[in-house]
């Protein structure tokens, strides 16, 4: 029986082993990566720094630089980090280049795994699905924020993990499934609802709300809203 297991940041080691890669920043890369795919862009490149984001964007026509650091968009970047940004007229036929401080960080340490996926609780479903269909051990990494556990991230793998079957649970996934116990009731009628307000009490969505952005946090905490699965392929994100 394959093996499921779950990493909490992005300076986790990573070994994939073989496994399949499920990178998951719900706050808010893997989100927005999921709404452009679903919205009609060409791919998403993700880079790791500004100067390479620029770069890979110079090489290309019909191309959206996007991202962010701190949370805020870069200066003369076309779009920021918000997943509201990322609508069918904006990003309709378009490559997208985005760097961000954790999501595209835990993306490019484990480029060179044989599968990779894009997880969140937009495609949570889609991903379970996909997980089965390839029938091979897992590792859900979550990217967490600057470094440090990331509680709406976690709580996202503890989604997927609740709709995974049949895989058999390494610590880290029993943990993560335990732990989500005290924000959440699984089998709650306002499970969504549920969901917001356990984000919304996480170190990173309060610094978003803050900053304005609490429009983002209710977006990112929509469940099985969309059927894509992001893969990693050449360097590239494509539905």
């Amino acid at each position: 029986m394959p093996v499921v297991d779950v990493l909490f940041t992005a300076t986790d080691l990573v070994q994939a082993n073989g496994a399949v890669v499920v990178i998951i920043d719900v706050l808010r890369a893997s989100s927005t990566i999921v709404t452009a795919l679903q919205n009609g862009c060409q791919a998403v490149i993700p880079v790791g720094s500004i100067s390479e984001a620029q770069k890979e964007a110079a090489r290309r026509e019909n191309v959206l630089l996007a991202g962010e650091r701190n949370a805020i968009k870069p200066e003369h970047f076309h779009l920021g980090n918000s997943p509201l940004e990322f609508t069918p007229e904006a990003v309709q036929g378009k490559w997208v280049v985005l760097t961000t401080t954790n999501g595209t960080r835990a993306l490019k340490s484990v480029e060179n795994a044989c599968t990779v996926i894009i997880g969140s609780f937009l495609n949570a479903r889609a991903v379970a699905r996909f997980l089965e269909r390839e029938g091979r051990d897992v590792l859900l990494y979550c990217a967490g924020s600057d470094g440090r556990f990331a509680l709406e991230d976690t709580l996202c793998a503890a989604e997927i993990l609740r709709q995974l079957k049949p895989f058999s649970l390494a610590d880290g996934a029993r943990w993560t499934l335990q732990g989500a116990k005290s924000y959440l009731d699984f089998s709650a009628p306002d499970k969504e609802f549920q969901i917001f307000k356990a984000v919304s009490r996480s170190r990173h969505a309060l610094r978003l709300i803050n900053l304005g952005f609490e429009e983002d946090v209710a977006y990112c905490a929509r469940l099985n809203q969309m059927d894509i699965v992001p893969l990693l392929k050449d360097g590239k994100l494509i539905k």
